[in-house]
């Protein structure tokens, strides 16, 4: 038995710096910690980097995690997810979880999760074979 803290073996945090529109990942990995390249920030010039207050979050990456596997399992039941990406963001003052699980068939199903109560804020399968046929 594999428990969600076990399937998190790594994690990458961000610090964004407003005034230079850049952003610095740190990747984390058991005990170790390495900053990796700087760079621009990758958005519509529209979107702005809203700034995340981390006491507001009351929804754990291994509860979120568990909760888009439930979902997907129930409203994908044909997805078979091999990976997970997970990205705790503000979009529109709203704290959430954006959980990303890639799937063995070409497809992603994509959960945004309330990270102060636990809803599904919204939810979508992306065949990625359709996508670059249709951009074809």
């Amino acid at each position: 038995v594999i428990t969600e803290k076990e399937l998190v073996q790594e994690m990458q945090a961000g610090f964004y710096n407003k005034d230079e529109d850049t952003l610095t990942p740190f990747m984390y990995r058991k005990e170790d910690v390495e900053m990796l390249k700087t760079d621009k920030v990758f958005r519509h010039p529209d979107n702005e980097i809203e700034e995340l207050k981390l006491d507001q979050v009351k929804i754990e990456l291994e509860d979120a995690l568990l909760t888009s596997k439930d979902f997907a399992k129930t409203n994908y039941p044909a997805f078979l997810a091999n990976k997970y990406i997970c990205i705790l963001q503000v979009q529109k003052e709203k704290v959430q979880w954006n959980i990303t699980l890639v799937g063995l068939q070409m497809a992603t199903v994509n959960i945004r999760i309330d990270a102060i109560t636990g809803k599904i804020l919204n939810h979508q399968q992306i065949n990625l074979f359709e996508q670059i046929k249709g951009g074809m």
